[in-house]
């Protein structure tokens, strides 16, 4: 189904369900009797999504699970898109300019560069303040790939990877801008390092956070829409992917990159928790076995990718989707998972705690509009 078919769907649902309300509102208050403490316990098995200990320090606003009432699922339609984004534009700029913990944080990552500057300007701007953020120091190592900027230099990169040096996706981001330099050595460390660290981890649930919470204090502050606006702007700052399959390509013949080409795939394949960066490590298996004429492990490879692309049934996955736009207890909850256990697993959880939810009826306006899916889609 296309996204216009599902938005005027969702539209649909969300007036039948208004309607419904008016007319009987007596049975949403019967509908509401479930004790304190089984509404406590279900909310226990939705965690909140866990921010890293460089971005601990924000306190965050948002409304906690056990605070959602029955109209949460009703969202904030905005009809003026474009006064909406000016408004979001305006208020980021003017972080620039308040006086707190966190909004210099929120102002480098978001607000729009002032003429003459870049994005890179405003990270390097807060980074030289604040060297030890991995969410800051991770982007800057990314943008720094594809920028002629001379602060980006293998120092300035060797210093960021500190802030989270344990973690495999630092080390990729580092792995694009060497591939990018074509320095060779560099890479074929970095993919040794990587190999060793103990967790691997974008961080894109905290990411979408993070623009949640930069937009908290803002008139656009409904966290849905943020959180998941959030996402899309963590996955446009990604490392190098093409620089990174370049390298590899060029480098078939020689035993050593191969090796370490075939290490890094199998490392992306297996441990990334984006789908891009899962895909493209099976295809730097796949070029490096296609080079060796390995028909068998090609044809394994191949069953992996497919196997990584398939998706849940199109139905029960739309639903939870759509639920995942509206109720911000599903929401947080796939946020953490997506940090957790990557995009693909949070999927397959996603539908699963959508059944939980709305199978306990804790929020009748989300349950109701739940279950009148199954005839929109």
């Amino acid at each position: 189904m296309s996204g216009r078919k599902i938005t005027l769907a969702l539209i649909s649902i969300i007036s039948l369900v208004i309607l419904y309300l008016n007319y009987n509102d007596n049975s949403i208050k019967s509908k509401e009797l479930f004790s304190k403490d089984t509404t406590e316990a279900n909310d226990i098995s939705l965690p909140q999504i866990p921010l890293s200990m460089k971005v601990q320090v924000i306190n965050s606003g948002t409304k906690k699970n056990e605070d959602t009432g029955v109209f949460e699922c009703l969202p904030d339609i905005t009809f003026d898109e474009e006064a909406s984004m000016e408004n979001i534009t305006h208020y980021l700029r003017s972080l620039d300019n308040l006086f707190s913990e966190s909004a210099p944080l929120y102002y480098a990552m978001y607000a729009n560069p002032p003429e003459g500057e870049t994005r890179v300007d405003l990270l390097f701007e807060y980074y030289d303040q604040f060297p030890n953020n991995p969410v800051v120091s991770m982007d800057l190592i990314s943008l720094c790939a594809n920028s002629s900027d001379k602060r980006c230099t293998s120092n300035f990169i060797k210093d960021a990877i500190d802030a989270d040096s344990n973690n495999g996706a630092m080390w990729f981001s580092a792995i694009s801008f060497y591939a990018t330099k074509g320095d060779d050595q560099r890479v074929m460390e970095s993919i040794e390092a990587l190999e060793k660290t103990s967790f691997f981890n974008e961080r894109l649930g905290e990411k979408a956070l993070l623009y949640a919470q930069a937009l908290e204090g803002s008139t656009s502050n409904d966290f849905n829409v943020n959180a998941i606006t959030g996402v899309g702007k963590a996955m446009s700052v990604s490392p190098s992917y093409s620089s990174v399959t370049r390298w590899c390509k060029q480098g078939l013949d020689e035993y050593v990159k191969a090796y370490a080409c075939l290490t890094l795939g199998k490392q992306l394949e297996t441990r990334s928790k984006i789908a891009i960066s899962n895909v493209i490590g099976i295809e730097l298996q796949k070029y490096v076995f296609e080079f060796k004429g390995e028909t068998d492990a090609i044809q394994l490879i191949e069953k992996n990718r497919i196997k990584l692309m398939e998706r849940p049934g199109e139905g029960i996955y739309l639903k939870a989707s759509i639920m995942l736009i509206l109720d911000e207890r599903l929401l947080r909850s796939w946020l953490h998972n997506l940090d957790l256990h990557g995009e693909i697993e949070s999927q397959r959880l996603m539908i699963l705690e959508a059944e939980i939810i709305y199978g306990g009826n804790q929020n009748y306006l989300c349950t109701l509009i739940y279950e009148m899916l199954d005839g929109f889609l």
